[in-house]
């Protein structure tokens, strides 16, 4: 089981994933939660090619204004945990309010743990130069000289999955999705039962994705993710016959 040590960091005991710290620049972390808060995850997709690491270097660095995003955890495919935000302070991963927990909120980031997984998203299945179907990421066409993604100019082969990463892709919902490894997924139900027991929270709590905040603007973590493997995490974080939480509220 993952416990927190007293500043927030995540510590892994035997048999536990992987957890790296990686702090992020102090403007892309909020103020302490105010109890009870943090009272549900938000599950969230990096939507890119780049690896878990590389975003949560990224993160240690100053954005633009207006620009600092950042999550409490990257969840990477090998199954380490990238944490750049400790559990005891605001991340900027959601915007805007809505329902959490069951109550509506002025900011979801004011009450949630924003939980990212390293993953493509959404992709787009198109022929190749020799008439071969493959998956491309957002934004899967070439830019022009003004850095934007013109479909005439065809796709960016940099965003083409390659071949064993492709077959993983799977159609769900109508999207073709990024797949997952056993690895990850592992190591997101790992982190879920230790949130869920150090917070006291519900199961009914802990489903909701970014796309669920913010329809108009965001889409995942995706229909893979959300339709084959989110109801086995919340099953194995929130067994029947589950333990009192730590910490109630």
């Amino acid at each position: 089981m993952l416990t927190r040590d007293p500043l927030g960091w995540l510590r892994p005991d035997d048999g536990d994933p992987r957890v790296v710290v990686v702090p992020a620049h102090s403007s892309r972390m909020g103020t302490f939660f105010s109890a009870p808060s943090p009272r549900a995850p938000v599950w969230h997709t990096t939507d890119t090619r780049t690896p878990a690491a590389l975003v949560a270097k990224h993160w240690t660095g100053d954005p633009l204004p207006g620009l600092a995003a950042s999550a409490h955890v990257i969840v990477g495919r090998d199954g380490v945990i990238y944490q750049s935000v400790p559990i005891n302070r605001i991340a900027w991963h959601t915007r805007g309010g809505g329902v959490v927990a069951g109550r509506e909120v002025a900011s979801v980031n004011s009450c949630t743990i924003g939980i990212e997984l390293e993953n493509v998203g959404g992709l787009r299945r198109i022929l190749d130069a020799q008439q071969r179907p493959a998956f491309y990421g957002w934004p899967y066409w070439r830019r022009d000289a003004s850095s934007n993604p013109r479909e005439s100019l065809g796709p960016d082969p940099l965003l083409r999955l390659d071949d064993a990463r492709a077959a993983g892709v799977q159609l769900v919902g109508g999207r073709w999705c990024d797949g997952f490894t056993v690895e990850q997924i592992g190591a997101a139900t790992a982190l879920l039962l230790s949130l869920a027991r150090l917070f006291g929270w519900r199961r009914e709590w802990c489903g909701k994705g970014h796309v669920d905040y913010e329809p108009k603007r965001k889409e995942d973590p995706w229909p893979l993710f959300r339709a084959k493997h989110l109801p086995g995490i919340l099953d194995t974080a929130f067994p029947t016959a589950a333990p009192a939480a730590l910490e109630t509220r």
